[in-house]
């Protein structure tokens, strides 16, 4: 675990990672419409249409009047998903807070938008936490979350099956969300019990994409990955993607980039770019950020950092040289099965460019290989009063294919959610990664 000294570090080091993976990470279908996050800071939310032209504008959380977060703390609110006709968000300092009696404690604020303004939902707090435990929320029905956390078990720290994993929901009549229950890590964990400890963080360190019905984790460097039902806010699935890596492999952290990029269908699937299992098992090169190197040195100014970052994907680069092969998976949330695809979607590339292994989904199931880049004619949009998606109103009537004819390749398990009632919270160190 390695945590960073310097607030310059930390705050450096978390812009560029919004900046080099926001575009990854957030990606959603909301009716016709598709919604990303932006490449300023703080990042807006847009909601695009196939041709990538703003349709709405929402400006990010930490702006907004009344923010219950001091602007002293640094709030950041990183990511931000769609349910039931409003956006969600969690934003927190990367300051602790203290108390009227001088004790340290981290805010994590809830909010939604809704009719064209964010509405605060409550407060949830850890007391004692030296450093920023990430944390992230998905929204479920009936005021839950699901909320993934970084180090540490927010039920009970101690315990031999801890979990990331956790539900919230709001408080009725107070401005508060109350921690719920423990929500089971999966049985894809069983084989890695010995590991617990070494693979606690890999749900956190993972893509969280969410369609109508569900939410999946797709962890880039092991293939493993989560399926939660958004109605019941409850774990459905577990399974892996690659079949040759091992649980000592996994408890290692993987392979840097054996998952390229992720994105949910418009049909509610999860669609999946990959370097084929026997290249990035045996050609993996140095593509992880050196966080020993950076912390040594409190003194590091912002371009050193800046160099780290760029010297990091020059070498990616040049490893999608030497792998240039691209593998397609589908994950289908409604029975957790995972299909290696032959033949590809239409306009799926099956060579990297070495430039950007990134792509986005088109409404009717091709691909449009290459960043999303936001029209250059929208750019005034962009500055514009947001407003609501033109078709908010069908944001809850996505047509869902059947799939329910067999799969190969399949390695998913169903769960089943253990509860344990909440007992005194739990603070850790955390890592910036």
């Amino acid at each position: 675990m390695v945590v960073l000294k310097s607030l310059k570090t930390v705050l450096v080091v978390l812009s560029l990672l919004l900046q080099s993976a926001l575009l990854l990470a957030q990606s959603q279908w909301v009716g016709d419409l598709y919604l990303v996050s932006g490449e300023e800071l703080p990042p807006k939310l847009y909601f695009v249409d196939e041709n990538n032209h703003v349709d709405s504008v929402v400006p990010n959380v930490v702006i907004a009047s009344g923010f219950p977060i001091p602007r002293e703390y640094h709030p950041i609110a990183p990511l931000a998903y769609w349910r039931n006709d409003a956006l969600y968000t969690i934003a927190y300092g990367v300051l602790a807070e203290k108390d009227e009696e001088g004790k340290k404690f981290r805010r994590y604020a809830f909010a939604k938008w809704e009719n064209n303004e964010w509405h605060f939902l409550g407060d949830f707090k850890l007391t004692d936490t030296k450093e920023i435990e990430l944390l992230k929320a998905i929204p479920c029905d009936n005021d839950r979350f699901i909320v993934i956390s970084g180090n540490i078990d927010l039920i009970n720290n101690n315990r031999a099956d801890r979990s990331p994993f956790h539900r919230m929901s709001k408080h009725p009549s107070k401005n508060e969300i109350r921690l719920d229950a423990s929500i089971y890590y999966g049985s894809v964990m069983d084989d890695l019990q010995k590991y617990r400890s070494e693979c606690f963080e890999l749900a956190n360190y993972s893509d969280v994409l969410v369609t109508k019905d569900y939410a999946v984790l797709v962890n880039y460097s092991t293939g493993l990955y989560w399926v939660f039902s958004l109605e019941k806010a409850t774990l459905k699935f577990s399974g892996k993607i690659f079949k040759q890596l091992t649980p000592e492999m996994i408890a290692k952290g993987g392979f840097p980039d054996a998952i390229l990029c992720a994105n949910p269908e418009k049909d509610g699937t999860i669609l999946l770019s990959a370097q084929e299992e026997a290249a990035f098992m045996t050609e993996t090169g140095h593509t992880q950020v050196d966080w020993e190197h950076i912390n040594s040195k409190p003194d590091l100014q912002v371009a050193d950092i800046r160099k780290v970052f760029d010297d990091l994907e020059k070498e990616k680069k040049e490893l999608a040289k030497k792998n240039p092969l691209l593998v397609w998976y589908r994950i289908y949330p409604e029975n957790g099965k995972v299909e290696k695809l032959s033949p590809f979607p239409i306009g799926a590339a099956s060579l990297r460019d070495g430039e950007s292994d990134m792509w986005r989904p088109m409404p009717d199931g091709s691909v449009r290989m290459g960043p999303l880049v936001i029209a250059d004619d929208n750019t005034q949009q962009k500055n514009k009063e947001p407003s609501a998606p033109a078709n908010q109103k069908q944001s809850n009537d996505l047509e869902r294919q059947d799939t329910a004819e067999s799969h190969s390749d399949n390695q998913t398990t169903g769960d089943t959610d253990v509860d344990t009632g909440p007992t005194d919270l739990a603070v850790s160190v955390d890592k910036g990664n």
